[in-house]
């Protein structure tokens, strides 16, 4: 497995705060149905609310290195279509880093790279960012408003394939410690992958990033009280999201 012993010791650190509710990733559907494919999903380390503490982590791909497993069904969607990411409470946590009722609070983005690569290289390229709009933060919509979903549109000109979608909530909690050395404090991250199949006519390949690398210890969107007095100025961290000029969007 990938993640670190420090990375287990601070779970350790942190099971005495566990017991609150947490934010699960579940599942894959088309736009709003009921019907959520769980079968497309990469299996995660550990268990499935494990956040990645440490951002400069092969973790910080899909938690998970079971690219080839069989059981893994993929999971097929029209380009240009809107695809529901479901999350649910789950009140078993390992690792609770927040003291409010659910966890994490903070932005959520998604990331796809070409499914051959395992996330190997610069494939990733951003589809989805969302932080603090409206009074909330991206976690909270998804959980508060939506009924534990995010709706994503998959953009209408990349080119037919398999490919891993990468779904992730960012827990800011913590971000106003300043010790990070022991990966206890500062955000988590808290990732999963999709096999997904895109039928398309585009052509595009859109330019990647590495992961991990697409987040460094200094950038200024994981310093400071954004939980206790967050603004929609805020800066969610990463690429810019790739976003076709004739695309609607959400």
């Amino acid at each position: 497995m990938l993640f670190s012993l420090k990375t287990l010791a601070s779970v350790t650190l942190l099971l005495a705060s566990s017991g609150h509710a947490q934010t699960v990733f579940k599942g894959i559907s088309n736009y709003s149905a009921s019907a959520i494919d769980t079968t497309s999903v990469l299996t995660p380390y550990v268990v499935n609310n494990f956040p990645v503490l440490d951002m400069s982590s092969k973790d910080l791909r899909c938690r998970s290195n079971d690219y080839d497993n069989d059981k893994t069904t993929q999971f097929n969607v029209q380009a240009g279509s809107v695809i529901s990411l479901w999350w649910e409470k789950d009140s078993k946590s390992l690792v609770s880093t927040t003291n409010t009722a659910i966890a994490p609070l903070g932005p959520c983005t998604v990331y796809m790279a070409g499914y051959e690569s395992s996330g190997e290289g610069p494939q990733w390229f951003n589809v989805y960012k969302n932080g603090y709009v409206r009074g909330n933060w991206c976690s909270q919509t998804i959980n508060n408003k939506n009924g534990g979903r995010l709706d994503v549109r998959i953009p209408f000109d990349i080119i037919e394939g398999m490919y891993l979608l990468r779904a992730e909530i960012i827990d800011l909690t913590n971000s106003g410690k300043s010790n990070w050395e022991d990966y206890t404090q500062g955000p988590a991250f808290f990732v999963n992958c999709v096999k997904v199949f895109v039928y398309s006519d585009g052509a595009v390949v859109p330019s990647g990033d590495y992961i991990p690398g697409i987040y460094t210890m200094d950038d200024p969107s994981f310093y400071g009280n954004f939980t206790e007095s967050p603004s929609e100025e805020y800066v969610v961290p990463g690429p810019s999201e790739y976003f076709p000029i004739t695309q609607i969007a959400l």
